[in-house]
């Protein structure tokens, strides 16, 4: 089964990313898949 890879993009309203699914990654490997439940109001933070 092939997944569909998501298109890395920056993001500054991180409110924007709850209820979506989200990939963290190092370099091209995938740390962990999620759905954001809550976000901080910039990138301080996963």
């Amino acid at each position: 089964m092939t997944r569909n890879r998501a298109t890395p993009r920056e993001h500054v309203e991180w409110s924007l990313l709850i209820g979506t699914t989200v990939e963290i990654r190092q370099d091209v490997k995938t740390i962990r898949t999620g759905i954001v439940q809550d976000a901080m109001p910039d990138s301080s933070a996963l």
